[in-house]
Formats: C-alpha cells, structure tokens, sequence
C-alpha cells in the first residue's frame, strides 16, 4: 500500500497569507496526493515531541521567532519556511521591489507630494520595502517621513505604542500618503489617525500590503491594499516539498510572492491635487475603466480644451492622458484574470475591445506579458 505523506502545517490561519499558502497546498496535494494535513500543532513545552509522534514527512511553517526556528533544525523534517530565514531551508518571500514600487506608483497618482512610511522593529522585508519606497518618492519629488516601532517590548504593546503612533500622526504634514508595510500595520495607523483625530484619507490616505479580506473590511475607513499571489505560491511551495520528501536535495530556494494589483478602497478614495479639473478627469477615467473611452471623452467630462487638459494632467502626473487611461483599463484587466475564471476572450467583451488580439496587444504594451501568461503566473491554480 502507498503510504500517505504526512504534512504539518505550522501557520496562522488568522492571517490570508497562510489560509491562502494551505489552499494552494491542498490543491497540489489534491492532485499529486493524497497527502494527510495536520494544522497548528501544539506550541507548547515539548512541541517536537509531537511532530514525531505524528510520523510528518513534511511541513511548511510561519517562523517568527529563534525558538520556532530550532525546533523546525531539530525536527530534521523537511520544511520549507516563511518568516525569519533558517540557512539550508527554502523559504517563501516576497518581491519588496515590486510591492513598495507598486504602493508608490499608487500614492503618486493621487498626487501627493508628502510621504510616509510606518514599519515595525526587526523585520528585513519590511525593511527593504522602506528603502525602495523612499528612493522612489524622493526621485519623484516628494518629502518622505518614516516612522518606527518602539524599541523596548514594553512600549511596543500596543497600548502603549498607540499613543506614540497617534502622536506622529499629528505631527505629519498634511495632506500624506503612508505605506505601512502590511495589512496589520494598516490597521494599526487607522486606529491611531481616530485618536489622533486626522481624518482619513483626507488628511492621510493609508495602503496596505496582502489585502486581508478580514483586516481591510473591518477597518474603517475601508483598508486599500496590494495583493499578492499566495495561492499560487503555496501550489508551488508545495510541489518543491514534494521532491524534498522523496529525498531529493533542494537547495536554500527563494519562493517568490508577487505583488498582482491593487484593491483600491476607501483609505485612499482621495485626489491630493487643487487642479480640480485634472480631479475630475481622474475620476471620469477611473469609474470607466471597463468602456473603451478616449482622450476625447475624458475632456468631455472637465470645462477644459483637450490641449490646456493635457498639458495639465502632464504637470500633474508626468504622463499623457491616453497613457493614464491604458494604465487603468489595464490594471481593471489584471484584477479580472486573478479574481475571476472569465477567459480572455470574455473579459475582452466585457471591457469593449474589438477582439483578443486587441486585449492582448493593450496589455502586453503596458505589462510586456500576455493575458494568459500573466494568469498563469499570478492566477489560482
């Protein structure tokens, strides 16, 4: 008889990265398994003493702290990681370049010219995403600010630290655009800005980062935040533990997360900008993503002539009109191919192209990759 890999799953399933990781195992699993799953085993005083008695071929875990990271060495299960780096293991990460270029990209074009960056203490990912994101508003011009957890565990409570947060808060020039380095860290600052009484996204317009179903709805205003493609990196996580349970050596591989778009919500509905014509073009492109609008169309929606419009919008944003329209329709098409099983060809109809070659040719111009190999790349499995 065929024994039945055994797999730990030492995630938090609070949080989306690790429901999303176990969907994306479990669909691998379901059609190269079976495999048996186990979830959150016992962290308590002799937790290994468990995973032995379970018989795990396998596990992929959330390492959050050296204690954790021990017990997965001595465990000698292989195990592919998340969280702190464990030399030897592979690990899953994410592209800090693409998610803090793709939350400045954002921010810039709700035009403002202050920035902020909200981190917490003793995370290397969260640090790299701090420094792309200053680099980028600072070669476009902008002011950055950035602040930074407590040091000490006890300020860190966030009792205690909530006052400290609202209090920068405070002191920020006003209007700002805050990247916080994920979803939690969002919320965080949200909850400080009502202390604080800055008005979002008024005074401060916040972007997250995982788009936690759970965390941006419960938070008000509304959490806008960037996606990221964990279910197919858990498909993919799960066929290298595959190999790695069948004795194959692997080496310290990197699993990359790929920012896929963003979920624009409420906590940056907002135009920084005092040219209230270029704020209405703006609005008219972006509640008409799915028409086949032109330039002609969006100067219809201001009381400007197209060439005073242009040049403008050029100040304003430092690209075309017609670029800022490709740019939207393309990022709607995105969001159709990862959220949806609609094909091509459909989403093509829906948005108003001639056909799928013109989908294709639209999106390729802006992403310099098809329709379909973005899909498969980003798209569930």
């Amino acid at each position: 008889m065929k024994e039945i890999p055994n797999v730990i799953l030492l995630l938090e399933s609070a949080r989306r990265i690790d429901r999303d990781l176990a969907l994306g195992l479990a669909k691998y699993a379901s059609l190269a398994g079976p495999w048996t799953f186990y979830r959150e085993p016992d962290r308590g005083e002799n937790p290994l003493q468990r995973l032995r008695e379970w018989g795990a071929h396998g596990m992929i875990a959330h390492v959050p702290d050296k204690k954790t990271m021990q017990l997965i060495i001595d465990s000698k299960i292989p195990t592919i990681t998340r969280g702190i780096k464990i030399p030897g293991f592979p690990v899953i990460t994410s592209n800090a370049t693409a998610v803090a270029t793709m939350a400045a990209e954002h921010l810039i074009e709700c035009g403002f010219q202050s920035f902020a960056f909200c981190d917490r203490i003793g995370t290397s990912w969260s640090q790299k995403r701090c420094e792309v994101f200053r680099h980028l508003v600072k070669k476009n011009g902008g002011d950055f600010y950035h602040y930074q957890a407590p040091t000490t565990k006890t300020k860190r409570l966030w009792e205690n630290e909530q006052p400290i947060l609202a209090d920068w808060l405070q002191q920020l020039p006003k209007p700002i655009g805050i990247m916080a380095d994920n979803d939690d860290r969002a919320r965080h600052i949200i909850e400080a800005a009502k202390i604080a009484e800055v008005k979002i996204p008024d005074e401060v317009a916040i972007i997250g980062v995982d788009n936690d179903d759970q965390v941006c709805a419960l938070a008000y205003p509304h959490l806008s935040s960037i996606a990221l493609n964990f279910e197919q990196v858990g498909y993919r996580a799960a066929e290298l533990l595959d190999l790695m349970m069948k004795g194959i050596t692997v080496d310290d591989e990197e699993i990359i997360l790929e920012p896929t778009h963003i979920v624009a919500r409420q906590s940056t509905d907002v135009q920084a900008i005092e040219d209230s014509e270029v704020i209405d073009a703006i609005h008219f492109i972006r509640e008409n993503t799915r028409k086949p609008i032109g330039v002609d169309n969006v100067v219809e929606a201001t009381m400007l002539s197209r060439r005073v419009l242009e040049k403008r919008f050029r100040t304003t944003y430092d690209q075309s009109i017609l670029s800022m329209i490709r740019k939207s329709r393309v990022e709607q098409i995105c969001r159709m191919l990862i959220e949806t099983n609609m094909t091509v060809s459909q989403i093509g109809n829906a948005m108003g192209f001639t056909s799928e070659k013109h989908i294709s040719r639209t999106f390729r111009k802006e992403k310099e990759i098809s329709p379909i190999a973005y899909r498969n790349l980003y798209g569930k499995k």
